[in-house]
């Protein structure tokens, strides 16, 4: 067994079953991160209006920024440094993100929800100023609610397999490679 102990897996697990209670199991925001959500919800719009992009994907811009920027995290982290469960932390932010989204998706037809100003941006793009699918708001919900959960998912297959990879028994996969390479020179022969 590997000489690290698995604290930072665990707290990873710990932090995205927490999310995943709040966000999936809930349906309700994770606290203090859903404000940094906002901001970044906030911060695509004002981007969008910067942009000579139509007014549908100005208010596209805020529900885009606040998923992509825990993606860019969870990529950056991941792949960038190779720290696989700092970006599997970062999928599951993705994930509460994509959820907030699916509710405010599905509140669409309805206006229900309180906005913190200006309009209800997916009634807007479902509405007949938009695409005019207003209709088919909860359908659109439903599915980024099971993007939202695979992505969850996700996460935590990722820090499984990076806690399997940093406990394994040392030499475990030259072993497994090297039965590899005696099966493929046998096939050869």
């Amino acid at each position: 067994m590997g000489s690290k102990l698995p604290y930072r897996h665990l707290a990873a697990f710990a932090a995205i079953v927490v999310v995943g209670i709040f966000s999936v199991g809930q349906s309700s925001r994770v606290p203090l991160l859903w404000r940094f959500d906002l901001g970044m919800h906030e911060l695509g719009h004002l981007i969008g209006y910067i942009l000579p992009i139509p007014e549908v994907a100005v208010a596209a811009a805020g529900s885009l920024a606040q998923v992509v920027v825990p993606l860019g995290l969870a990529v950056y982290f991941g792949v960038g440094f190779r720290n696989h469960v700092a970006g599997a932390v970062c999928l599951a932010w993705a994930a509460a993100s994509l959820q907030d989204v699916s509710v405010y998706m599905g509140d669409a037809p309805f206006e229900r929800l309180p906005l913190i100003g200006g309009r209800h941006d997916w009634a807007f793009i479902l509405g007949p100023e938009g695409f005019d699918q207003l209709a088919k708001a909860a359908d659109l919900a439903g599915i980024v609610r099971v993007m939202s959960i695979a992505i969850l998912l996700l996460s935590i297959v990722l820090v499984a397999v990076d806690l399997w990879r940093d406990t394994r028994p040392t030499g475990y996969l030259e072993m497994v490679e090297g039965r590899q390479r005696a099966v493929t020179a046998l096939d050869w022969e």
